[in-house]
């Protein structure tokens, strides 16, 4: 599988997750993770979640920067999943905010798009492990850099 193949299989992959896990380093020194709703992949694999800004998540993510995403996907045709590693940030730009707005945010940030609690994570990937193909198969791993 070449490049080109293993990316669109990464994007595939991602595609069909029903959810993806965002792991940040705890405070406590072991990794954090948790299941997450993804609001956007770029075609760069650089990946956007909401989320409230008192959340242990954000205390982390400001902690140590570095990140990962898993997105499983064990559906029909074979096996499969894709990881990538990153740097994630916290943004309240203005444009991003509103790119990700969605109405039914504001059970979870009453104040609407100007809540203060409401923030975007922003995971900018730099590489890239995806498995394709059937329980045999090697993962491959890419740099994004």
């Amino acid at each position: 599988m070449d490049r080109a193949e293993a990316l669109a299989a990464a994007h595939a992959a991602i595609k069909s997750a029903p959810v993806s896990i965002l792991i940040t380093n705890g405070l406590d020194g072991y990794p954090a993770a948790r299941p997450m709703g993804t609001l956007a992949v770029e075609e760069d694999f650089t990946v956007y979640y909401a989320t409230g800004v008192s959340m242990d998540k954000c205390a982390q993510i400001e902690a140590s920067a570095q990140a990962a995403v898993y997105w499983p996907n064990l559906g029909e045709g074979g096996y499969g999943w894709a990881m990538l590693k990153g740097e994630a940030e916290l943004t309240r730009e203005p444009a991003v905010l509103d790119r990700f707005w969605q109405e039914e945010f504001v059970r979870y940030f009453p104040g609407g798009r100007e809540d203060p609690e409401y923030v975007i994570i922003r995971v900018t990937p730099q590489h890239l492990t995806v498995l394709v193909g059937e329980a045999d198969s090697r993962p491959i791993a890419l740099s994004l850099e």
